[in-house]
């Protein structure tokens, strides 16, 4: 307030006003020197074609498909109270990839499955093993290999692996285990058998000696074990003891569960490697794609629809050893499952001290702005026992794009399987790209023919294709690709109302550039001249020059539509951040989009989409409105907004505009 209690003469809004004006005018400014100091870049750099592509081999993964592909060694004949161990043995020296069960048929239409676990013995063999609990009824059953725990999955059968189980003496203690010999907190054991009353306790010894009596259900007669409160966690492998009136106790040899993991006994992941079994280059976004990243705290960027091949080392936080007698190793080594935005890949141990491997295709989609998760949990697909959890910023990739279809890393392949081999340009914004020379694949050394195959619905992006078929099944086939793409800028000038198309490309673009440029210039200048220059009067317009700041002028004008925009731009990027969303970003606005190609598209769209959407859907209607109107010349106004005023004939124009747009 002033001394007379009336207004100070510039109140709140005069002031926001002057603010917003003074910060759009040097955003003007500094883009109009920016456009001015890209001219040299861009005349260089446009006209160019850039090369793109990658080279490499990439290894089927091992997928055993017959008895021939398997060995088993299990015993013959065991007694139904007692558990014993079986071995399978890969014929190719290799452990599969995916996870394989051990099932058990006695030909009555119930099976008995149990998960095999992959080994690396420590003089180098490789081998899968299991360790059956007590408790398979009487029986002569089959032994066979599944793929799926389920049961419907594919089927290798053996035609001498025969198993007898025998009618037990007297009653005998048996575990209640889950598919996979995994078991809820609570580890519940029944007495099965004539003469059970006999049994009086079950205790379970540890490899040091030490017993851990089972407490007796009173309602069910089970003898119960709470696994959490005795310390027992992940895989085990004890004992298994029953203790009978008379005083005597038998052994019915080891067993072995999975029990709950806790935050403090979770296998750790002591690193995590990705490299890249396709060598990829791009000279335009300057990504030479090779070599090994190891992932830390910090995020990894990586590029997408790309293969990966990936170590994981982890400490199992448990102590191993092996048992000589039966020769399989004390508990299980944590087998860690990878997932890729809740896509899942299988990893198999190379080396008995615990690492890891497996190969990955990264989605496709992403760009430097879309964070995507790695997620490593261990065992079980169904519970969260996760060791590791990264984001991952994908990064844009001009490089051709590969598809393997089926993905022979996501599952099973067998003999008979028709594999597509798929190379393409993919599409790119800004991009016009094409092959050079027809890409050359090879699987086992043998060259196979390769044809063009355009994009479905596109005709305008290049692709080829090729295939084979698994004679044998998946089983380390070696396939190598080469392919490579040149590029070079292009993007499409357009008119909506009538439709005209002209491909802007090579010497065009540096033309055209400095023409928008030219323009947006020159606007700035007619901006600053209207905005200035005026009637005398006042201080500011002693010489004939008014306040350019002020919300009068044009340039407060346009700084009150600038700041409107702006706050409904924050609006919409807080809603996403509400519903937890990524903001939508352009590709064109990726930090990996060299900044010569940034500064033409948005010059180019800071001009010619007005002109195409506004001028020739607004203006020209409304010229031609009013000159039918007033026959007078100064209709010709409205070509560039007429006189600010927004009416009827406005209003259904820039609804029609947008809606086309």
């Amino acid at each position: 307030m002033g001394p007379d209690g009336k207004g100070s003469g510039m109140d709140l809004g005069r002031v926001a006003a002057v603010v917003a004006a003074i910060i759009v005018s040097y955003v003007l400014l500094s883009n109009a020197v920016a456009l001015v100091l890209s001219f040299p870049t861009v005349w260089q750099e446009s006209p160019d074609v850039y090369r793109s592509g990658f080279e490499g081999s990439v290894s089927l993964p091992f997928v055993p498909w017959s008895e021939k592909d398997l060995e088993i060694e299990h015993p013959y004949e065991v007694p139904g109270n007692a558990s014993f161990p079986v071995r399978v043995i890969p014929t190719a020296g290799s452990l599969p990839l995916f996870p394989l069960y051990l099932v058990l048929d006695p030909g009555t239409g119930r099976t008995f499955q149990f998960r095999l676990f992959p080994e690396v013995a420590v003089n180098g063999s490789s081998f899968l093993w299991t360790l059956i609990p007590p408790g398979i009824p009487e029986g002569n059953y089959s032994a066979a290999v599944s793929y799926d725990e389920r049961d419907a999955g594919h089927i290798i059968r053996f035609d001498d692996a025969r198993i007898r189980v025998l009618k037990p003496d007297n009653a005998f203690a048996a575990p209640a285990l889950d598919r996979g010999l995994a078991t809820s907190n609570t580890l519940r054991i029944s007495i099965i058998g004539e003469g059970g009353d006999g049994v009086k306790g079950v205790m379970l010894r540890d490899r040091e000696g030490s017993a851990k009596t089972l407490s007796r259900n009173a309602s069910n007669g089970d003898f119960e074990l709470d696994l959490d409160r005795n310390g027992i966690h992940g895989w085990s492998r004890m004992t298994l003891e029953t203790v009978w009136s008379d005083g005597s106790t038998h052994s019915q040899g080891s067993i072995l569960f999975l029990a709950p993991y806790d935050e403090w006994t979770l296998p750790v992941v002591d690193s995590v490697e990705l490299s890249m079994p396709l060598s990829e280059f791009d000279e335009l976004y300057g990504q030479d794609g090779g070599g090994m990243w190891k992932m830390g705290e910090d995020n990894v960027g990586i590029l997408t629809s790309t293969y990966y091949s990936i170590n994981v080392t982890i400490d199992p936080g448990i102590e191993r050893g092996w048992d000589g007698m039966e020769g399989i190793p004390s508990v299980p080594l944590p087998q860690p499952l990878l997932s890729f935005e809740g896509k899942r890949a299988c990893l198999a141990p190379v080396d008995p001290s615990g690492i890891f491997r497996g190969v990955y295709r990264t989605p496709s989609g992403y760009n430097d702005h879309g964070d995507g998760g790695m997620v490593i949990r261990v065992d079980n697909w169904t519970d969260d026992n996760t060791i590791l959890s990264r984001d991952i910023i994908f990064e844009v990739r001009q490089s051709p794009l590969l598809t393997i279809d089926p993905d022979p890393f996501s599952r099973p392949l067998g003999p008979g399987s028709n594999i597509t081999i798929r190379i393409s340009d993919g599409w790119e914004l800004v991009s016009y790209r094409k092959f050079p020379e027809v890409p050359a694949v090879s699987l086992d050394g043998t060259v196979l023919p390769v044809g063009s195959s355009p994009e479905e619905g596109n005709d305008d992006l290049s692709a080829y294709k090729t295939g084979f078929i698994l004679e044998n099944g998946s089983r380390g086939q070696v396939l190598h690709i080469a392919a490579a793409t040149e590029f070079q800028m292009e993007w499409t000038l357009f008119l909506l109302i009538p439709t005209i198309l002209y491909p802007m490309k090579g010497i065009m673009i540096p033309i055209w550039f400095t023409v928008i440029s030219l323009s947006i210039v020159m606007s700035l200048v007619i901006l600053t001249l209207r905005s200035t220059k005026g009637t005398k009067g006042g201080r500011w317009r002693e010489r004939g020059w008014r306040n350019p700041f002020s919300d009068e002028s044009d340039i407060g004008t346009l700084a009150t539509t600038f700041m409107g925009a702006l706050f409904f731009s924050w609006a919409v990027v807080i809603l996403f951040q509400i519903m937890e969303q990524p903001t939508p970003v352009p590709d064109v606005l990726s930090e990996a989009t060299p900044d010569w190609i940034q500064m033409v598209l948005l010059a180019n769209a800071s001009v010619w989409e007005e002109i195409t959407s506004r001028v020739v859907m607004i203006g020209i209607p409304l010229a031609l409105i009013e000159m039918s109107r007033t026959k007078k010349a100064s209709a010709l106004a409205f070509l560039l907004g007429g006189r600010g005023r927004v009416g009827r004939n406005e209003f259904v124009l820039i609804l029609l505009s947008s809606m086309i747009f």
